[in-house]
């Protein structure tokens, strides 16, 4: 009787055992599976990733290609304003859209574009640099003018502060902004092109400063000579925006000025509408004026594989304008410039040394 408790005491151990190697064996497989699926995600998020970015690399591919395909057919009159859809048909000698060949792996599969923009964008309007455009109506109704510039714009920073923002328009400009105003102004020069010497640059240039302020935001434009100092301009700012209207340009189809803008105080993103009512009434929306030779919006969707990327640029039509210089005077009190005609050669090596 005791050899045989004794024998199934000891098969009970064995069953225990077993039970003890199938659990770990369970345990173990479930762990290596796990790991597995961790590194199949891991390696497809990967994957994904450069998919990923070889597809905004194909959509800058079809940004690119088509500037090039729309400044060189610039002239041709059977290529239209606007193109909202992706097909290419109509479009002669257009891009090729797949970049490695037949097989579609990588492709920019859309391209957009809009040659007359119902705004111009610029991300970046810095102290330092300045920017110069065309305004020039495109499409207006027989009889209608462009009648006003409407500027929008914010810190590029994000500080949406506006609370010490009372610049005035007679007092002088200040040399910094106040406290509680964290955003900046512009300064702008709007030129009428019809002469280009000396005098008629003199008579034709509209400069002026758009201070950040709680004005009315209005400004009028004037064709004639201005002050000595340019115009003063206070915007209308809140919530981080500030906003003005040049109103009275009075411009028809096929005429044009040209707008030069740099950054007061601080960099700033900036917004440009024009309408063809009154500056009181500018922003209703069937009143807004295209612009014409300033941007080109290009849409451009890239793929690789069954990724797809989407990008959208504003490119400036003439980019030699963005190259011109900056203001020659950037002070706006009196200079006083002294000239030394005359002067002894060995003040002059003394000097050097």
């Amino acid at each position: 009787m005791k050899k045989t408790q004794s024998s199934f005491i000891s098969n009970q151990r064995g069953m225990v055992s077993v039970i003890v190697t199938m659990i770990l064996i369970i345990v173990m497989t479930l762990v290596v599976l796990g790991m597995s699926q961790n590194s199949n995600r891991e390696q497809r998020q990967a994957l994904d990733r450069q998919l990923s970015d070889q597809a905004f690399y194909n959509a800058e591919s079809g940004i690119n290609d088509w500037a090039e395909y729309l400044y060189n057919e610039r002239d041709n009159t059977a290529i239209p304003p606007v193109k909202d859809t992706c097909e290419t048909t109509g479009y002669p000698g257009a891009p090729n859209p797949e970049i490695d060949g037949p097989n579609g792996v990588n492709s920019y599969s859309c391209v957009l574009y809009d040659k007359a923009p119902l705004s111009l964008e610029y991300d970046t309007v810095t102290i330092s640099d300045s920017i110069v455009t065309p305004i020039e109506p495109y499409g207006l109704p027989g009889g209608s003018t462009m009648q006003s510039l409407e500027f929008t714009w914010r810190a590029k920073d994000g500080s949406t502060n506006v609370s010490g923002c009372n610049l005035s328009a007679t007092s002088p400009i200040p040399t910094a902004l106040p406290g509680g105003c964290d955003v900046g102004g512009l300064r702008i020069d709007l030129v009428n092109p019809s002469g280009f010497n000396r005098d008629a640059m003199i008579q034709n240039n509209f400069p002026a400063y758009l201070l950040p302020s709680n004005g009315g935001g209005i400004l009028n434009y004037r064709s004639g000579p201005v002050n000595e100092q340019g115009e003063i301009g206070r915007a209308n700012c809140s919530g981080g925006v500030c906003r003005i209207v040049i109103g009275g340009l009075s411009l028809r189809n096929g005429e044009r000025l040209y707008l030069h803008i740099k950054g007061l105080y601080k960099t700033t993103n900036l917004t440009i509408k024009s309408c063809r009512v009154p500056a009181a009434n500018c922003g209703a929306g069937n009143q807004v004026v295209r612009f014409n030779s300033s941007q080109i919006e290009i849409d451009s969707t890239g793929k690789s594989n069954d990724i797809l990327r989407r990008v959208k640029v504003r490119l400036p039509v003439q980019s030699q304008f963005e190259n011109a210089g900056s203001f020659s005077l950037k002070t706006t009190q009196s200079i006083c410039k002294l000239i030394r005609v005359e002067q002894n050669e060995a003040t002059l090596d003394n000097r050097c040394q």
